[in-house]
């Protein structure tokens, strides 16, 4: 199988991005070869998987552009880039479980130098769909966090990926962004050329309340806005939101008390916080489970089965 691409992106920032490719990687990285690239210059993905210490060097790195081997590297058609691995082993009742993942991590430097000094030289738009072949072939899915403002690679990370997945924070200001995303930019500047990406789904993301009827009203609201624009219509799953069609959509809506990253960050500890997060998801009896890890639990399981399925009824 050769990899499939999928960037996870809104315009609109805070919406639990990061945190939906640090979750979704880790549940395909169960059954699959999975390689997290992190483009969002705040570095939250990498700060998830990779130790403090091992960032520091990256971002030492960095401070050379001709030396920065961060995944911005790939921009600039340079395949010298840091993979770096995370795996962990859960001991359950009966057996282990191990996860492994790779990631290629972000650099906020290289984003300083592409911003105010001018440092990203002329680039084909794509020159990073270009230098993925080199990784397709050792992995199954590629997931991309995307940063929400950065013009340098929004758009060869678009050409890049076969699908996109959109979080959505259930707020007015998201939910236009995205609107302005699949009504605008993606027919204007993306599919007036090629197909690619469909639009695997929404996930509603952050909402603590109310959340099974307003995953229904936005499901809703879409549909009314782009059912009538057959191009459109061609590139978006149905139903466009994750669990709108399910008997139980709570599964498919990342939600929680819990603080989204503050907690996840792996600083000098001998574990790596998201690494307890997957503990309990199978140590813990489901019932017993306190809130604070409660969001991930079928969510864990059930969006990587989703995305799988949505990702084979695209290629049917």
């Amino acid at each position: 199988m050769t990899a499939r691409v999928i960037a996870i992106h809104n315009f609109k920032g805070g919406v639990g991005k990061t945190t939906l490719t640090a979750v979704l990687g880790l549940g395909l990285a169960v059954n699959h070869r999975v390689l997290l690239i992190d483009f969002d210059p705040q570095m939250s993905l990498t700060q998830i998987f990779v130790r403090e210490e091992r960032r520091k060097e990256i971002l030492q790195q960095s401070l050379k552009p001709e030396l920065d081997k961060s995944a911005y590297a790939l921009i600039r058609q340079s395949p010298d880039v840091i993979v770096e691995n995370f795996t962990h082993v859960t001991k359950t009742s009966k057996d282990e479980l191990k996860v492994s993942l790779d990631i290629i991590p972000g650099s906020y430097i290289s984003t300083f130098y592409a911003m105010f000094k001018g440092y990203f030289p002329m680039f084909d738009e794509f020159s990073l769909k270009k230098e993925l072949e080199n990784f397709k072939d050792r992995y199954d899915y590629i997931l991309i966090d995307t940063s929400p403002s950065d013009v340098v690679t929004i758009k060869p990370i678009l050409r890049a990926s076969d699908y996109l997945i959109i979080p959505e924070d259930g707020t007015t200001e998201a939910f236009n962004a995205m609107l302005i995303f699949i009504k605008e930019a993606l027919p204007k500047h993306i599919w007036s050329d090629f197909n690619n990406p469909r639009i695997l789904g929404v996930v509603l993301t952050k909402v603590r309340r109310n959340s099974i009827r307003l995953l229904s009203e936005h499901n809703k609201l879409l549909l009314d806005e782009i059912v009538g624009n057959a191009e459109i219509m061609e590139h978006v799953s149905d139903p466009p939101y994750f669990g709108a069609d399910s008997d139980h959509p709570e599964d498919y809506i990342l939600s929680s008390n819990k603080e989204y990253l503050s907690d996840l960050i792996w600083r000098n500890e001998s574990k790596a916080p998201i690494a307890e997060v997957f503990d309990k998801l199978f140590i813990v009896n489901e019932k017993l489970q306190p809130d604070l890890y409660s969001y991930f639990y079928k969510v864990f399981y059930k969006l990587p089965e989703e995305v799988v399925k949505r990702v084979k009824i695209w290629e049917l």
